[in-house]
């Protein structure tokens, strides 16, 4: 427990946010085997971001801490915006009528 109160708080925060992933991951209703793969995929993934979270903190780059913390939503959002501007099809462009 002293590992996680020595880390600065998007650290601290990322950590939260992976347990909560890691217990919804288990009580899912995915079938046993992809639910092994998910949590195990998920554990590596988490260690290896989350220690360059922490090299990163330690260097005192905070900032690009929290950005890394940020990114998934923001290309997440930005997914989606681009998705739903592709599917809204503005009227924007001119339409051809033959006289």
């Amino acid at each position: 427990m002293d590992f996680f109160t020595k880390q600065c708080l998007p650290v601290q925060l990322y950590a939260i946010l992976v347990v909560i992933g890691i217990v919804g991951t288990t009580f899912s209703n995915i079938p046993t085997d992809q639910k092994f793969t998910s949590i195990g995929m998920s554990l590596l993934w988490s260690i290896i971001w989350g220690y360059i979270m922490v090299k990163l903190c330690k260097q005192g780059h905070e900032g690009w801490v929290w950005f890394i913390l940020f990114l998934p939503i923001i290309l997440w959002t930005l997914f989606l915006v681009l998705i739903a501007l592709k599917l809204a099809r503005w009227p924007m462009l001119p339409i051809n009528k033959k006289d």
